[in-house]
């Protein structure tokens, strides 16, 4: 075996726009902070930063020439607009995996080269080092939408302090009393369903966009969406809107943003335009939302049962040494309300049938027992599996590293290695659509939605081939 060395790999981000994914906050983020016109100032620096990107790839090509990867597609976009612009996320995607394997290159704009990990050993490596952070565009994004201090943009100690502290609320026992939330949404929706039955055809994306607002409204603040507000529910809504929506010249500009100074990217998003308008007027009323109710909780007695009735309340409750400022968890209001979902057709109806007869029966021996349904389970691990809500995640390493593989990688010249050196300022993509349908990990027939696959053991549980965010799984 012997080390490949990888220099100067460019990251562009792999939004998924038309997709049949889920939008994670993460995943909103890659597609959202694309959708802007720069001024022409800023378009005048991306072209001199383009010149420059050009002559360091021409430079460095030869550094990953041990790496197999697809031909490119033009000279401009490399193999992007097969990756960003196919009608289902993934269409190119994973045949790539399937020709080059868990790890290899793609071509970018004007010749940068984009490494695209699947690993599950790569990719546990990643994720728990905390050399490796966001990428340099989406950081700025990231800022300006949710707040200097929030949990994704910070690093190291800060960073484990604000996720241990909002982890409080997602331990299997708090979440059980969540139950409550949960299903007064699902009787909403319900409700809401029923008085749309006239109709052959309902739009149910609505109704499930604001249920998830609802739902997590409620868990993290103890406010319903009314209470929330219209001016920043309609901030958010315009946000997630622009998250369908970009094209080649965005292509443009995340391909120099490696390129440009951080203060100049932090500087873009302060530009005066409708978009960035509608981002600042989102995270200030969020931000405004959770120092209310930071102040309800501290007004409340010690001692009394509804000051944890929600995640805010619950923090407060167990931080008495404030090791986690006031204006720490107020910053991270916006992150955890940016939320959205999209759903697929029912191509099943002998499942569903099954699905519904399970939950049927459950409730005929009420209380119901969500741990008693093995089916829903299986069905909920296989939505989240086959269509993860963050198919790509895009980060910077920030030292030099050695990325461990568990399986050997086959090169150009026919030799194969198992790790990869990855220097300091790569940008790494880590593909989470492409581990999902790992066959080592997920039996026969990883593309087709298949729930009982968790049923009948169909499923490896070799912990070195399980992954964050689906290791759980």
């Amino acid at each position: 075996m012997r080390t490949v060395k990888i220099s100067n790999i460019r990251l562009l981000k792999a939004w998924a726009g038309g997709a049949r994914y889920a939008l994670s906050t993460n995943h909103i983020l890659s597609m959202i902070h694309a959708h802007f016109t720069l001024a022409s100032a800023a378009a005048a620096i991306a072209f001199l930063a383009l010149h420059i990107c050009r002559k360091a790839a021409r430079r460095r090509t030869g550094d990953i020439a041990g790496l197999r990867g697809p031909p490119r597609e033009s000279w401009l976009f490399g193999n992007l607009a097969q990756l960003l612009f196919s009608r289902n996320y993934g269409d190119y995607e994973f045949q790539w995996q399937e020709s080059y394997g868990d790890v290899y290159v793609i071509r970018g704009v004007l010749g940068q080269t984009r490494l695209m990990v699947s690993d599950p050993v790569a990719l546990n490596h990643l994720l728990q080092n905390d050399d490796v952070h966001l990428a340099p565009m989406m950081l700025a994004f990231n800022r300006s939408l949710f707040g200097r201090e929030n949990a994704m943009a910070l690093r190291d100690a800060a960073h484990r302090k604000l996720r241990a502290a909002l982890n409080l609320g997602f331990s299997p026992s708090v979440i059980k009393g969540y139950r409550d939330h949960f299903e007064s949404v699902a009787r909403t929706i319900t409700v809401q369903f029923g008085k749309s039955r006239k109709s052959s055809v309902m739009d149910v994306i609505p109704a499930l966009s604001m249920a998830t607002l609802s739902a997590i409204s409620q868990v993290t603040l103890g406010r319903s969406t009314e209470a929330l507000g219209k001016e920043l529910i309609q901030a958010n809504l315009s946000i997630l809107a622009c998250a369908s929506r970009f094209g080649s010249a965005q292509l443009l500009a995340e391909g120099v943003a490696p390129y440009l100074p951080a203060s100049f990217l932090d500087w873009i998003f302060r530009l005066p335009l409708p978009m960035f308008a509608d981002i600042r007027r989102a995270y200030t009323l969020a931000r405004q939302v959770g120092e209310l109710v930071i102040l309800e909780s501290l007004h409340t007695a010690a001692g009394d049962e509804t000051r944890e009735e929600h995640l805010y309340g619950r923090i407060l409750a167990q931080n008495p040494r404030k090791s986690l400022s006031h204006s720490e968890l107020a910053t991270q209001t916006n992150l955890i309300l940016v939320a959205g979902q999209d759903t697929t057709a029912a191509r099943q109806p002998a499942l569903q049938d099954a699905v519904r007869a399970e939950i049927t029966a459950a409730h005929a021996r009420a209380p119901i027992q969500y741990d008693c349904l093995p089916l829903v389970n299986a069905c909920i691990k296989e939505a989240l599996r086959l269509f993860p809500a963050e198919p790509v995640a895009d980060k910077i390493a920030h030292v030099d590293l050695t990325l461990p593989l568990s399986r050997p990688v086959t090169l150009s010249d026919g030799s194969v290695t198992d790790t990869i050196f990855v220097p300091k300022g790569q940008l790494v993509a880590l593909s989470f659509a492409g581990y999902q349908r790992g066959h080592e990990r997920w039996g026969p027939e990883p593309e087709k939605f298949n729930p009982y696959r968790w049923i009948e053991g169909k499923v490896a549980v070799n912990q070195t081939m399980a992954t964050s965010p689906y290791a759980h799984l």
